[in-house]
């Protein structure tokens, strides 16, 4: 499906593209294996997302945020789990709704930042998904949308 604003991310050695837009909104997920080099279609996620955030963390993978078909901006999270039969539930959403953010994965929590939401935002988040808590991290120093968020080893 050609689409844009999607979310991709890596995980377990594939490609993951999710939502996005093709002329509407999408909430469909598909997967290149590399190996195979041959895409398919995946689960579609529980919620229509474009210009969402997706990761993989604690051998899960997470889609959150984002716009639906009506521009109402999600706070909302999903998890899928490929290994127990392939189907996104709902986690806790994010404190503030948000598009257009960045996001990675520190160790074992996912950090969220910036984005906007009426507004173009400088808050941070970090959710534990053992715990599916989400907490308020510190401000950046200048709100920002449209970046992306990095955590690099030195």
């Amino acid at each position: 499906v050609p689409r844009s604003s999607a979310a991709a991310t890596a995980f377990g050695g594939q490609l993951w593209v999710l939502g996005g837009t093709s002329g509407s909104r999408l909430r469909s997920v598909e997967r290149y294996d590399p190996r195979a080099g041959k895409w398919e279609l995946r689960a579609d996620m529980i919620e229509v997302r474009s210009t969402a955030q997706a990761c993989c963390c604690l051998d899960r993978l997470y889609a959150y945020g984002g716009t639906d078909q009506n521009q109402r901006v999600h706070s909302s999270l999903e998890g899928y789990n490929p290994e127990a039969g392939g189907s996104w539930i709902f986690r806790k959403s994010m404190q503030l709704p948000r598009m257009d953010f960045g996001s990675c994965v520190l160790s074992d929590s996912i950090m969220v930042g910036g984005g906007q939401h009426g507004e173009v935002l400088a808050s941070t988040e970090f959710y534990r998904p053992e715990l599916d808590d989400w907490q308020l991290g510190p401000p950046m120093l200048s709100p920002r949308y449209g970046h992306k968020l990095l955590l690099v080893n030195l």
